[in-house]
């Protein structure tokens, strides 16, 4: 539990801790935390005991299933901060705490004394100001419905279980409303999203891999109004084989981010993130992640066969790909952010030959994605400089108790007053209270808000398609501006450089992570204005090539004499042979002359970060 500073209380009473009647505990309430003592004890950080209110996502009010028991309960769910031992990560566990109210001779009483520290609990949670004069009164807002995609074929097919599991509990004790998609065909995403009334939903949430987000991203930027559509937030919850965003995020935050956590709340920042549009003769494509030609898009693509084992399909295929190695030959031209300057060949190779990188040990998962987060985060705007998280500051919409450098952060595992595994014992003694309106003003604060598959055919017709009345009409479609592209029938400006070359492999990158464990471009941002262009050129020996695959783990890939990573504005590829594949976030389009430029700034995700 984290120790805070003094606030005025707002509420303070003398309960009980469900399971038992005795202790008693003095609990307050200010606008900072929950905090409560044993009734006579002497006030010290060991006896005193505090949840923030930053971690609390809900409260419910509740009553005793028998018949002779007149108190009323309210629990509290939080997810606060922990600290692991050995490895010093800091990850959140779920803390449910059920107070008993008996203040009262009768139940009725003592519901009135619960609904209301539910209801400023609730407010204080959802970024409602709350005086201590209007307590009364005090009602928490009720927020949109969310609208949840799922595509149960994302990686090993499990992205259903997952929300139904580990997602739909938090937003139920959330109170978040929601309706949830199963997403029937490829495609299926962009066309809900290209026709739905957004302005009837709070955000969309994608449980899937990247795939699914790129068919949202698309969806929006297809409407005919765009330019507002695509500021509709977005939220993913890591479901698939490569779930890039979720470990950009994460690596972005500098922690180990909990994606559910913060889509159960209202008040949720939305970072702007920049897109990349692509296009070919055919039409236009806007993605978040990358544009890859060559072996990593082979690897994509290919691997598709082995997509029952999941992120480890990545892995077999490299090994197979480096091994049987195909070269291609192409045109790479590209606008860049600041004066060319290849590579010096004396910078790629010894005079001998041999390969001038440094080898790394392959170290394993939770090893390379806590060292690469908490040891090498780059400043925006910094190209190769390295900064420890110690030294950056923090982003003004991070709460305090988010910083690892707080002096408030410190969570420790819970005492034996709460029993975790407690909750089925509560089920059973427990149930939820559905509150009655209050007679001053309708406080619409339904304490069991639950969404049932069933509930979708207010929604979602059987075929999968949306109703109608929650459509908008979609009748033509505008292209997007690129003005640093030229038409594709025209030469490049001179302003532009161009390589005629054999490659292994061309990149065009907008995020750090590609995929998990896979930091292709460390020094990027989700908003910083620029493509990072990654080169890998024919005659890269093939245990280079294992190493670069190798070093990516951790960003150390950018070191190898080999590989060439420059920031650019705009890009164009203009591959010379008909084989081989060209990859736009995880979806396959036929080898083709293909350029693209950074819209920076204008989608919205559903994240809070240090930038």
């Amino acid at each position: 539990m984290a120790s805070v500073q003094r606030s005025e209380n707002l509420l303070e009473g003398l309960f009980s801790l469900f399971p038992t009647k005795t202790p008693l505990y003095n609990v307050c309430l200010n606008r900072k935390s929950l905090s409560f003592i044993v009734k006579g004890a002497k006030e010290n950080n060991d006896n005193l005991k505090n949840v923030l209110i930053s971690d609390i996502i809900g409260c419910k009010c509740r009553k005793s299933k028998t018949h002779n028991d007149n108190a009323a309960y309210f629990s509290v769910f939080a997810y606060p901060f922990r600290t692991k031992t050995f490895s010093g990560k800091r990850t959140r566990y779920r803390l449910e705490l059920t107070f008993a109210i008996r203040t009262m001779k009768n139940f009725e009483d003592n519901l009135k004394l619960a609904q209301r520290w539910r209801n400023v609990i609730l407010c204080l949670t959802r970024g409602v100001k709350v005086e201590k004069e209007g307590i009364d009164v005090c009602v928490p807002p009720v927020g949109k419905t969310i609208l949840v995609l799922i595509n149960p074929h994302s990686g090993p097919g499990k992205a259903k279980q997952i929300f139904e599991k580990d997602v739909a509990p938090m937003l139920q004790e959330a109170d978040v409303p929601y309706k949830m998609v199963v997403t029937e065909h490829a495609g299926h995403a962009t066309e809900i999203m290209e026709t739905l009334k957004l302005s009837e939903w709070y955000a969309v949430v994608i449980v899937s891999g990247d795939g699914l987000i790129y068919e949202v991203i698309n969806g929006l930027m297809g409407r005919p109004d765009w330019s507002e559509a695509i500021k509709f937030p977005v939220g993913c919850i890591p479901g698939g084989s490569g779930n890039a965003l979720c470990w950009t995020i994460n690596y972005t935050a500098g922690h180990r981010y909990d994606f559910t956590f913060h889509i159960c709340f209202d008040k949720t920042q939305c970072n702007s993130n920049g897109l990349g549009a692509s296009r070919n003769s055919k039409m236009q494509y806007f993605s978040f992640l990358m544009v890859s030609w060559g072996i990593v898009a082979d690897i994509d693509y290919e691997s598709e066969k082995m997509r029952a084992l999941g992120s480890t399909r990545f892995t077999i295929y490299a090994l197979m790909r480096i091994l049987s190695l195909r070269t291609y030959k192409a045109k790479i031209s590209f606008l860049p952010l600041t004066e060319y300057k290849p590579k010096p060949l004396k910078q790629r190779v010894t005079e001998n030959g041999t390969v001038t990188s440094r080898h790394y040990s392959v170290l394993n998962h939770s090893q390379s994605f806590h060292k690469s987060v908490h040891d090498s985060v780059v400043e925006p705007g910094m190209s190769g400089s390295y900064k420890p998280i110690s030294e950056r500051s923090r982003s003004v919409s991070m709460p305090s108790h988010m910083n690892p450098n707080s002096s408030n952060n410190a969570c420790e595992e819970p005492k034996s007053y709460v029993d975790r595994t407690q909750e089925d014992i509560e089920n059973f003694y427990l149930e939820n209270v559905v509150e009655e309106e209050q007679e001053t003003e309708p406080v619409n604060i339904q304490t069991d808000q639950k969404s049932n598959p069933e509930d979708l055919k207010d929604t979602v017709l059987k075929n999968g398609d949306v109703k109608s009345d929650n459509l908008v009409n979609n009748n033509s479609r505008k292209p997007v501006p690129s003005p640093l592209l030229p038409p594709l029938g025209q030469p490049v400006p001179g302003s532009w450089t161009t390589l005629d070359e054999d490659f292994v492999t061309i990149m065009a990158l907008y995020q750090p992570y590609i995929g998990p464990d896979n930091l292709a471009a460390p020094d990027s941002r989700l908003n910083d204005g620029c493509i990072h262009l990654m080169l890998v050129r024919a005659g890269t020996p093939k245990n280079a090539l294992l190493n670069m695959f190798i070093d990516m783990e951790k960003g150390e890939h950018i070191n190898s004499p080999y590989v060439e990573v420059i920031k650019v504005q705009a890009f164009r590829l203009e591959p010379l042979s008909s084989s081989g594949n060209i990859m736009i976030d995880g979806e396959r389009i036929d080898p083709c002359v293909i350029q693209g430029q950074m819209l920076p700034g204008i989608s919205r995700i559903m994240a809070i970060h240090y930038i």
